[in-house]
């Protein structure tokens, strides 16, 4: 009887201090409530994203020689999934540029995004979104890995940061972890995807990204990637992988697939497309239909 007293005052106290971090500390307040209303969409509510046939009209095969040679078309490197399972290829070259008039350098096809999002937190907040850590060197990223106490670093070739495309955000006085103590940190984590970036690292997923939560780190997937993996709730690498092979998927104003031939099934009508590689030996094209 006595054991079972002690039991249920520990489970009490347990309570009870749980309540008092939620109530103290924003960022775990914040953190919780988010992740809940994100279960609960992904419970509740079906993902906009659907599988299409490709059969014509609707659809046409192509030359990919030939749609990348098109005014239509982009090429980037904004869906390259990087881990330890998929490192960057030997002689890989990001295709980065400096960020306005600071010292960072990113991801060419970041920037507009980038400089979309640092504005609206400017707006709404009164503080600029700042850069701690965007693109790093090969040897840069060796050096962090070599110096990493927490083994929170990547080895060299498995970092985002060598894309360019993932960035380490801060706002004066909140960083890191405390990066979520701020509104402004709350609301790049809530509304990134509508700016075409991803909270890369996100809660419960360290399984499948091997990393553990990293609220400050967001990475440029582009839209309307950011917005279903959002809605979906899930690690870019869940995101890649229910990319079927040579499957077509619509999304409001987007036809998305992924393929890996020399020809290629594209929509018969389209206004543009985006064409990155996944780093896994396929392409994905993400066409913007009339």
């Amino acid at each position: 009887m006595k054991k079972s007293k002690k039991i249920i005052i520990f489970l009490l106290l347990a309570f009870m201090i749980c309540q008092a971090a939620l109530l103290l500390n924003p960022g775990i307040r914040f953190t919780v409530k988010n992740q809940s209303v994100m279960l609960f969409n992904k419970i509740t509510k079906s993902s906009e994203m659907k599988e299409v046939s490709t059969v014509k009209p609707d659809f046409t095969e192509v030359l990919l020689k030939d749609l990348l040679r098109s005014e239509k078309c982009e090429y980037n490197q904004s869906l390259m999934l990087i881990n330890s399972h998929h490192p960057l290829p030997d002689g890989f070259e990001a295709e980065i540029t400096q960020f306005e008039d600071t010292d960072a350098m990113m991801n060419e096809c970041a920037v507009d995004s980038f400089s979309a999002i640092r504005k609206r937190v400017t707006e709404k907040f009164g503080t600029k979104l700042l850069i701690m850590s965007a693109y790093r060197s090969n040897d840069e990223q060796a050096e962090i890995y070599k110096q990493d106490s927490e083994g929170v670093a990547a080895k060299a070739g498995e970092s985002e940061h060598e894309t360019g495309l993932g960035i380490d955000v801060y706002v004066k006085y909140y960083a890191g972890n405390g990066f979520l103590k701020s509104e402004a940190g709350q609301y790049v984590n809530k509304y990134c995807g509508d700016f075409g970036f991803i909270i890369r690292y996100p809660l419960l997923k360290e399984k499948e990204t091997g990393f553990s939560y990293e609220p400050w780190h967001i990475r440029y997937v582009g839209l309307p990637h950011s917005r279903i993996i959002a809605e979906k709730s899930v690690s870019l690498e869940e995101y890649i992988e229910s990319l079927e092979l040579d499957c077509a998927y619509s999304y409001g104003d987007y036809i998305i697939t992924r393929q890996d031939g020399e020809k290629v099934i594209a929509p018969s009508e389209y206004e543009s497309v985006t064409v990155s590689p996944d780093n896994l030996g396929n392409l994905i094209f993400t066409f913007k239909i009339k």
